[in-house]
């Protein structure tokens, strides 16, 4: 095949693959309120699918690009909107806000005078469209796909901000404008939800468009919305932007705040940046700004184009970083005693998601960067990571905010804290005498890759930490005499943990299924600084015993050769090896190991690695396996030669797909990256269910 027609065939395969993820991000976002995408990636396709479509007209592509929001919900009466409901072309950068002048200028024929521009915060809300007919409220309507909507009118009679009658003697007038939460009742609806164990939601705007978009009317009222206006549609209206909004504010309508009247675009980019560094300030979620021509006269010259007017243009906040207010830093105490500064956050939207705290890393980065407590400062989720914190606004030496003192206390137990010279991190010297380190390695204990005791996780450990019934590994064990064997649990649990008989019953039962565990996962579970999973497996092929490695590392603090036999285990070093000692020589660690081994038996097989189609191949598990647990099918992956790994990436050789597998499963599926189940992993592997 000719190398052009190759290529054009390459484009209009990663046109076809472009529309499907729009069309699904679409579906999501608009019809269930639970966008699977951020609202930069989302961007970046379309702004994609614009480009291949200019140079390969696809009629799918073209449609798509042409279309505004989706097809209205089943549950709802449908509307005929009298004018639609068009979507705002978005500009990214100055550039092209600039370039949406220059377009305007050519369209009505305009020299280079001024156009005065309404600047205006762009609420990330839903859409919603008002009809009055002589001053009386008759229909309420969601954009659906711009010309139909869905009938929302007995939800939006319960919403305070929009008025059952205007000042209006005859005639119609449709006014536009968006549905939205304040943050704080969005933190406030997430509160409640936390406390009922239910799943927290996103962000304000899905949380809105939910409630808006309820069957039943109690349910919209029984949440604080709010309307802002934005766009008015009727005859005998002012002739700017400027004066419609000092006329609804006359009829009692709510209109977007801030904005600000500007005389070009210079003052409407620089609006933009003033409103970037308050974005975090304001008691409402933006994503941008949305600049108007203020001259309402022109929109009817420009009109629309693709689904789009010509007449006004969003300015968009960069998706993937924000400004807001660092409140306080705080401190979280690991499960070896370090010390991780915590960025608390006023709450800010970053691509699609409510971002509360973010990662600080050490004292040094922070004092390296100049953040303080109380600066404005910039915060990026580039790659949908853990939120970071990039750097302060202002970087004046002299400014008034507070400098990060290192605590000298562990905040949770009052305990010594020491920095040693050669390490970034802080640590609490009290080692299981401080309540969180203590109960975070029995949270390391009972993982998937520790001892893995199905039904005990932080939350109920959190809860015999409390009570007493559980303070070191072996406690587990005994959990079932303590709690007087084969009758329901005591009223305490009972009342704090919601334990009933049967649960408990099943609970014992898994903790019975873990006496007896492999050597490299016991190792694991210990909890030992620095000993992930490899270094364990290292040291179980390297000693075959628990007892044996005990003692090689007990003797390694006075005896160069045991140190010589630990530093020969493969990839353990010095610091690896002068943990191990430390954690072994430890009076408190051996008495709990000894306590521990009176329950659990280490158990080591020889591990052969297989000649398989796998080995040498990273291999990820999604989904719900029938037959294998996650810990078993890792197990077996790895003795046929495979690498393991958590997350799909570009790396990724094959990804192995059980029940209800969800995003990773569609994420290989858009890489192009091979799926199989269980059953061919499990005959390609060369092991079986015996």
């Amino acid at each position: 095949m000719p190398a052009s027609k190759s290529s054009a065939k390459t484009k209009r395969a990663e046109m076809k693959k472009i529309i499907a993820q729009l069309r699904a991000a679409d579906e999501a976002y608009f019809i269930h309120d639970n966008p699977t995408i951020s609202d930069g990636e989302y961007d970046r396709l379309r702004t994609r699918l614009e480009t291949l479509n200019a140079r390969h007209k696809d009629p799918q592509a073209t449609e798509l690009l042409s279309q505004v929001g989706s097809k209205p919900h089943d549950g709802f009466a449908s509307v005929t909107h009298t004018a639609p409901m068009l979507s705002l072309p978005k500009a990214q950068t100055p550039e092209q806000a600039q370039a949406f002048i220059e377009r305007v200028r050519r369209f009505l024929g305009l020299a280079q005078e001024p156009l005065a521009l309404m600047a205006e915060a762009k609420i990330d809300g839903l859409s919603l469209s008002l009809t009055y007919q002589e001053g009386t409220l008759v229909h309420a309507a969601t954009r659906g796909d711009g010309r139909t909507g869905e009938d929302v009118t007995a939800n939006a009679r319960t919403i305070k901000d929009i008025p059952a009658r205007l000042p209006i003697k005859k005639g119609e007038v449709t006014i536009r404008g968006e549905i939205y939460l304040k943050i704080k009742d969005f933190e406030q609806i997430n509160q409640q939800r936390q406390e009922a164990e239910l799943s927290l939601y996103a962000n304000p705007r899905n949380t809105a468009a939910g409630s808006l978009r309820q069957i039943d009317p109690t349910q919209t009222a029984a949440r604080p919305l709010r309307f802002f206006v934005h766009d008015w549609l009727g005859p005998s209206l002012p002739p700017t932007v400027s004066a419609m909004r000092t006329r609804a504010q006359e009829w009692g309508l709510p209109v977007i705040e801030p904005a600000r009247l500007c005389a070009d675009l210079d003052q409407a980019l620089a609006f933009f940046e003033q409103t970037l560094l308050i974005r975090a300030d304001l008691p409402f979620d933006i994503d941008g700004i949305v600049y108007k021509l203020d001259d309402r006269t022109y929109h009817g010259r420009l009109g629309e184009t693709a689904g789009r007017p010509r007449w006004a243009i969003a300015h968009k906040f960069p998706s993937d970083q924000a400004v807001t207010r660092l409140e306080d830093i705080t401190i979280q105490v690991g499960r070896t005693g370090t010390l991780t500064p915590v960025a608390e956050l006023a709450p800010i939207n970053v691509g699609g998601v409510m971002v509360r705290r973010a990662s600080l890393h050490n004292e040094d980065d922070i004092a390296r960067k100049d953040i303080r407590i109380g600066d404005k400062v910039i915060i990026t989720r580039a790659g949908d990571v853990i939120p970071q914190v990039l750097g302060p606004v202002d970087k004046n030496p002299k400014r008034k905010t507070r400098p990060f003192v290192p605590p000298e206390r562990c905040p949770d137990c009052q305990g010594l804290t020491v920095r040693q010279a050669d390490e970034a991190a802080r640590r609490c010297t009290n080692g299981l005498n401080c309540p969180t380190q203590a109960l975070e390695r029995l949270v390391h204990f009972v993982s998937r890759d520790g001892a893995d005791i199905e039904g005990l996780g932080r939350k109920q450990l959190q809860v015999f930490y409390l009570t007493g019934l559980i303070r070191r590994p072996s406690d587990i064990y005994l959990l079932k005499n303590k709690t007087s064997g084969d009758r329901s649990l005591p009223d305490p649990l009972e009342r704090e943990g919601g334990w009933q008989s049967k649960s408990a019953q099943n609970l014992f039962a898994a903790i019975r299924q873990r006496t007896r565990l492999p050597l490299h996962r016991l190792i694991f579970a210990l909890g030992i600084r620095h000993v992930g999973q490899t270094i364990a497996r290292h040291l179980a092929d390297s000693f075959g015993t628990i007892a044996a490695l005990q003692a090689t590392a007990v003797a390694a603090a006075d005896n160069e050769d045991a140190r010589q036999r630990l530093l020969a285990v493969t990839d353990l070093g010095d610091i690896v090896a002068e943990e191990l000692t430390t954690f072994f020589t430890g009076a408190d660690n051996q008495c709990a190991l000894a306590d521990l081994l009176a329950h659990v038996t280490a158990e080591y097989t020889v591990r052969k690695t297989l000649e398989t189609p796998y080995r040498g191949k990273t291999l990820v598990f999604t989904g719900t396996l029938v037959h294998l647990s996650r810990a078993e099918a890792k197990e077996r992956a790895q003795q046929a030669g495979a690498r393991v790994a958590s997350s799909i990436s570009k790396a990724t050789d094959v990804v192995v797909a059980g029940e209800k597998a969800g995003s990773k499963l569609k994420k290989a599926q858009d890489l192009g990256i091979e799926v199989t189940d269980e059953a061919t992993f499990l005959k390609l592997s060369g092991t079986s269910l015996a």
